[in-house]
């Protein structure tokens, strides 16, 4: 039968003086059958946006669970996983740890489109691309942009630089410096730390 009550049950609206279910996936309305201010959980969870009920919400939006809505993403996101963690970021900006910047940080990461890509773990920062290093980890070497466990036989580490620099001609091989050769190219004579084209009176 028809029961008079003060107020609508949970679930239903009074429109027109009878109180009408809610329209799924609204677990609660308000003015309208439609107009929701909580929805339902199962089998599928929703989250209220405005006044709508929805399974994804939109973007610069995440799923808050603790209340069951669609919450606003920190304003520099625009896809978020919570408040202050970004999932992408606008056009302008760049991902990089969960925040959205202006720029990559320089030297330890490059910008691969969109996002801050970390250098290699054995440069000590790059540039361009994330093996282009311009310095490197301990027990590495810096030659043309890459880093080597050992300067190749036709080069020396140059102290002051950080790098693997060639010997100078005649030196084949070299070591402290591109001129203090330790052997030499064929036709040149190693004498003391030079290469000579004809030994000196007494060798």
């Amino acid at each position: 039968g028809t029961t008079c009550v003060a107020t609508c049950p949970t679930g239903t609206v009074n429109i027109g003086g009878e109180c009408l279910a809610c329209t799924s996936p609204c677990s609660e309305c308000k003015t309208t059958q439609t107009t929701c201010t909580n929805c339902i959980s199962s089998p599928t969870q929703y989250y209220l946006y405005g006044s709508t009920c929805l399974s994804t919400c939109p973007d610069k939006y995440y799923k808050e669970d603790s209340t069951m809505t669609c919450a606003a993403c920190n304003t520099t996101c625009s896809r978020c996983e919570n408040y202050d963690q970004c999932l992408s970021c606008p056009a302008d900006k760049v991902l990089y740890n969960a925040n959205c910047l202006s720029s990559c940080p320089a030297t330890i990461t490059i910008d691969a489109g969109g996002y801050c890509k970390e250098c290699d773990a054995i440069c000590d920062g790059c540039t361009g691309t994330t093996s282009t290093c311009i310095g490197c980890a301990t027990g590495y070497f810096l030659y043309n942009g890459k880093c080597i466990q050992n300067c190749e036989v036709t080069l020396y580490f140059n102290a002051a630089l950080g790098t693997c620099k060639p010997c100078d001609s005649p030196c084949l091989t070299c070591n402290t410096a591109s001129t203090t050769c330790t052997s030499c190219t064929s036709g040149q004579y190693l004498y003391g730390n030079q290469c000579v084209s004809s030994c000196i009176t007494g060798y």
